[in-house]
């Protein structure tokens, strides 16, 4: 019997607030390459990673400039994301 090695590689990848927001509000100059950006980071062996105060600074800018829903919906996606 042959053994098999696989070597998974993982990146971690940080998520600071401008991406964040930048993904979540279309009106912002920096949506487009966010969502380009973020496509590209959803390949498989990378992890993206944040803080709690990333995530709680994010809700209220969300919250804030494009309304409770949207921020509802970042933290719902946050929280079920297999990443």
């Amino acid at each position: 019997m042959q053994s098999e090695i696989i070597i998974i590689m993982t990146r971690r990848i940080f998520v600071d607030t401008g991406a964040w927001v930048g993904l979540a509000d279309r009106s912002n100059d920096l949506h487009a390459p966010a969502k380009t950006a973020y496509g590209r980071l959803l390949q498989p062996g990378n992890r993206l990673v944040t803080t709690n105060l990333v995530i709680a600074e994010s809700y209220t800018l969300i919250r804030r400039r494009v309304g409770h829903q949207a921020a509802m919906r970042f933290l719902q996606s946050l929280q079920t994301s297999p990443r």
